[in-house]
């Protein structure tokens, strides 16, 4: 009985043993990368070895499974076990360690398989998933370069780009998920702020884009920023605009119009320029609702510029006269192109000009009738509007105009304006197509002569 007591010690000693990660071969605690091939490490206890390795490579499968985007387990783990590999797969289990530990057998697999095997074998909609993964972190690695350089709508355009990107598909990377990256996104937006400056004659106002973080606020270089603004279109409707503009180093852009319909009263907002097609493709693909709190917050980074544009002419200094011919060159008394001309005028809220029914049979006539009845004055416009054809078909009549319109500085022998223009029109007679074609041809000619308001 003493002889059998060291024994049983030694026995007791060891069932009450505790495994740790610290013992064994270094590929248990940190899988190894190898060139060329796929490696994995399983691991799984049990009240023996062999129900430890069963586990163990039961835990290999399980991960294939997960990283190869369907299950295997059922499909390979009787040859596994077996055979210590896959056939198909060319996987291979090259090294085992076991240890025992709190009265358990604790087992490690190591399996590697050939790389271009191994992907080959991935499902369609994995692969998709790790490609479109890698895709939206590339990104993302853009988007925290283009901020550390002070690239601040850059970045939120590249994690626009990725939010985009996660909405097409499943991704690999919990962190991807289009929530997180809209939260991102908004991060962004948020700690950008729009402010004016020096407004200047007219529209001509500096903006300034900064990033409002931290003690101090750097500029944001190259920034994006939409103007949008009220404009009319050929008949004098009015209409929405926008242009973008891009800041400097200093994070400052200095805003001119350079639209010559724009309208003469009104406001311009600036905002953070986004591309619009990326907000149309994010909203589509994530449904309604999805980025109304982003929508909201750009409204609200918005800055307006309320403006009065006088423009080059003085009215009260300039006269304007518009004189129709009907198609046989005569002076037509009527007034339709006068009013179509001033009513095209007042829809851009300019100067409330002067406009006369010119006298004369050709522009030299009209422009001495002009200085003859309004002496003095330092700019002399003159249109002249003709039909010159028509026809008829279909029951509808249709009648083409021609203008001219130029511009004399007080006793200047010679126009420093002077375009040229031509209208259709039509009507249920010759008579209704003439008016319309006046009309139209009146309104084409404000529309260019905007462009020297």
């Amino acid at each position: 009985m003493r002889r059998l007591l060291p024994i049983l010690v030694i026995i007791l000693a060891a069932s009450c043993s505790t495994f740790t990660l610290s013992e064994g071969p270094e590929w248990i605690r940190m899988r190894p990368v190898r060139s060329g091939v796929v490696v994995f490490v399983g691991s799984g206890t049990g009240g023996n070895e062999a129900e430890a390795r069963s586990a163990a490579y039961l835990d290999l499968l399980k991960q294939m499974s997960m990283d190869l985007g369907y299950e295997v387990t059922g499909l390979y783990y009787r040859e596994l076990l077996s055979t210590d590999g896959i056939e198909e797969l060319g996987t291979r289990i090259t090294d085992r360690y076991s240890a025992p530990g709190n009265g358990r057998i604790h087992y490690f697999a190591l399996a590697e398989t050939p790389e271009e095997r191994y992907y080959s074998s991935r499902s369609q909609e994995y692969a998709e998933a790790l490609e479109r993964t890698g895709t939206i972190a590339g990104y993302l690695d853009s988007a925290l370069e283009a901020y550390r350089n002070n690239r601040d709508t850059e970045s939120l355009a590249y994690i626009l780009e990725a939010l985009d990107e996660s909405l097409s598909g499943p991704v690999t990377d919990p962190g991807h998920t289009p929530g997180n990256l809209l939260g991102r996104a908004m991060e962004i937006l948020g700690n950008i702020e729009l402010s004016l400056r020096d407004p200047g004659p007219g529209t001509e106002v500096t903006v300034r884009m900064e990033r409002a973080k931290g003690f101090f606020h750097p500029p944001v270089v190259s920034g994006m920023i939409r103007a949008s603004y009220t404009m009319v279109d050929g008949e004098g409707n009015e209409t929405g605009a926008s242009v973008s503009a891009m800041t400097g180093d200093n994070g400052r852009v200095r805003f001119v119009k350079v639209n010559p319909y724009t309208v003469r009263r009104g406001s311009i907002g600036f905002s953070v320029d986004v591309p619009e097609d990326l907000l149309a493709s994010i909203a589509a693909k994530a449904g309604e609702g999805f980025i109304e709190d982003f929508m909201s917050l750009l409204d609200e980074k918005t800055v307006r510029f309320d403006y009065a544009d006088s423009g080059r002419l003085d009215s009260s200094s300039t006269i304007i006269s518009v004189t129709s011919y009907d198609q046989d060159g005569m002076m037509m008394p009527g007034s339709e192109a006068a009013a179509a001309f001033s009513a095209f005028l007042s829809s851009v809220y300019a100067q409330p000009f002067t406009i006369v029914q010119g006298i004369g049979d050709d522009e030299g006539e009209v422009l001495s009738y002009l200085r003859r009845e309004y002496p003095g004055m330092e700019d002399y416009v003159i249109l002249r509007i003709g039909i010159v054809d028509s026809a008829e078909g279909g029951g509808v009549s249709y009648a083409r105009s021609e203008s001219r319109l130029s511009a004399y500085s007080g006793q200047s022998a010679l126009p420093y304006i002077q375009q040229d223009s031509y209208a259709a029109g039509r009507g249920e007679s010759e008579e209704e197509a003439g008016y319309d074609s006046l009309r139209r041809g009146a309104e084409i000619a404000a529309g260019m002569f905007l462009s020297h308001l």
